[in-house]
C-alpha cells in the first residue's frame, strides 16, 4: 500500500454530516487519520483543490449513502475515486446508512461500481468494526470492536445532544404556529357554519312564505283556473272526440281529471319544498289509469287526448307564472311540478 498522510477519506452528503462527524471522532480515537472538511479545511483557502489533494493522498475511501442520496459534489468525488483509485492498493467502502438502498440519482456506472463492492450496513451492531477492517485491513479484537462502536455511539449522541435543542426549539415554534392555525380554523369554521345555517333558515323562510302565498293564490283562483280549463277544452277538443265522449258519458270525466290535477298542485309544491316522498305523483298516475281508459286504448283518441292534456297543462303553467308576481326560484319550482305532472300523466 502506498505511503500517504490520510488513512481514509470520508466521502459524504452534507445532509449526513452528524453521522460522519461521529465516525471521524471514533476513527481518530483509534489513531486512524481522516479528513473532515469543516474541521480540516484551511480558512480563506480554496476548498476544492484541498479536497482533490486529500483524495489523492488517501489509502481508502468511505462512501456514505444516506436517505437523501448522493450530494451534488459527492457524485463528483465518487467519480474521481472510482476512476483513479479502484485498484487493489485502495479500499473503496460503500456505507449504507439505515433504511437506504443504492440511490436513484447515482450515475449508471457508479451504481454498478457500488454494487460490485461489499457494503457496510450501518444498522448492524458491528458496523464500526467493519469500517475499520475495510480501512486497515486488520481484524479488531473483541475489546477493540466494543470500544470502536462505543466511541462512535458516544460521539453520535453528543452530536444529537448539541443540535437537538435547536431542532426542538424550531419544532416547538412550528407546533405553536400549527396550534394557532388549528384554533383559528376552528373559530372560522364555527362562524361559517353559523352563517350558512342563518342563510339556510332565511331561504327556507322565504321559500315557505312564497309557497304559502302561491298556495293561497292557487286556492283562490282554483275555480277560475278550472273554468279556464273547461273553456280551453271546449275550444281545443275536436268535434269527433267530443262527440265520442258525450255519447259515452265520459265528457264530464275529462273535465274532472283536469280539476283534480289543478287541486293537487299546492300539495305537490309543499312536498317538494320539504323533500318529502312524491306520493302525489302516484295520485296523478292513478288518476290517469281510471281516466278515460277506454279512449286511451285507441291510437287516434290517445294522441288527441295526450295533445289536449299537454297543451292545457302548459297553458295553465304559463298563466300562473305570468299572472302571479313570484320569485324566479318559485317559478322554476312551479314549472318543474307541472312538467313532472305532464311527464307522468302522459307517459
Amino acid at each position: 500500500m502506498s505511503s500517504s498522510k490520510y488513512g481514509v477519506f470520508l466521502c459524504h452528503n452534507s445532509k449526513d454530516k452528524s453521522v460522519v462527524r461521529a465516525v471521524a471522532q471514533a476513527l481518530k480515537f483509534l489513531d486512524i487519520q481522516c479528513w473532515l472538511d469543516e474541521v480540516d479545511t484551511l480558512p480563506g483557502t480554496l476548498w476544492r483543490p484541498q479536497i482533490a489533494n486529500v483524495i489523492s493522498t488517501s489509502n481508502s475511501f468511505a462512501i456514505f449513502i444516506g436517505e437523501h442520496g448522493l450530494g451534488a459534489y459527492q457524485v463528483k468525488e465518487v467519480e474521481d475515486i472510482f476512476q483513479n483509485f479502484s485498484n487493489d492498493d485502495y479500499s473503496i467502502i460503500p456505507i449504507l446508512l439505515p433504511n437506504v438502498v443504492i440511490p436513484s440519482n447515482a450515475p449508471g456506472f457508479l451504481a454498478q461500481h457500488l454494487m460490485d463492492r461489499t457494503f457496510v450496513d450501518w444498522s448492524l451492531a458491528n458496523s464500526m468494526a467493519r469500517l475499520v477492517l475495510g480501512i486497515t485491513r486488520k481484524q479488531l479484537d473483541a475489546n477493540q470492536i466494543e470500544d470502536a462502536q462505543l466511541q462512535y455511539q458516544i460521539a453520535y449522541d453528543r452530536e444529537k445532544l448539541e443540535f437537538l435543542p435547536d431542532k426542538i426549539g424550531s419544532l416547538s415554534q412550528q407546533l405553536s404556529k400549527l396550534c394557532n392555525e388549528y384554533k383559528d380554523a376552528q373559530e372560522s369554521l364555527k362562524v361559517l357554519e353559523q352563517k350558512l345555517e342563518s342563510i339556510r333558515r332565511e331561504r327556507r323562510r322565504n321559500v315557505t312564505e312564497s309557497v304559502s302565498r302561491l298556495e293561497s293564490f292557487l286556492k283562490g283562483y282554483e275555480d277560475e283556473m278550472f273554468r279556464d280549463s273547461k273553456r280551453y277544452i271546449s275550444r281545443e277538443i275536436s268535434t269527433s272526440l267530443k262527440k265520442k265522449l258525450v255519447e259515452s258519458n265520459h265528457y264530464d270525466r275529462l273535465e274532472l281529471t283536469i280539476e283534480s290535477l289543478i287541486s293537487v298542485i299546492p300539495m305537490a309544491l309543499v312536498k317538494e319544498d320539504n323533500n318529502e316522498n312524491y306520493n302525489y305523483l302516484k295520485y296523478v298516475i292513478d288518476l290517469k289509469d281510471v281516466s278515460l281508459r277506454f279512449f286511451w286504448d285507441d291510437d287516434n283518441d290517445r294522441n288527441e287526448l295526450s295533445h289536449l292534456y299537454r297543451n292545457l297543462l302548459e297553458y295553465l303553467k304559463n298563466r300562473v307564472v305570468n299572472s302571479y308576481n313570484m320569485d324566479n326560484n318559485l317559478k322554476a319550482k312551479f314549472s318543474q311540478v307541472i312538467d313532472r305532472f305532464t311527464f307522468h300523466f302522459l307517459t
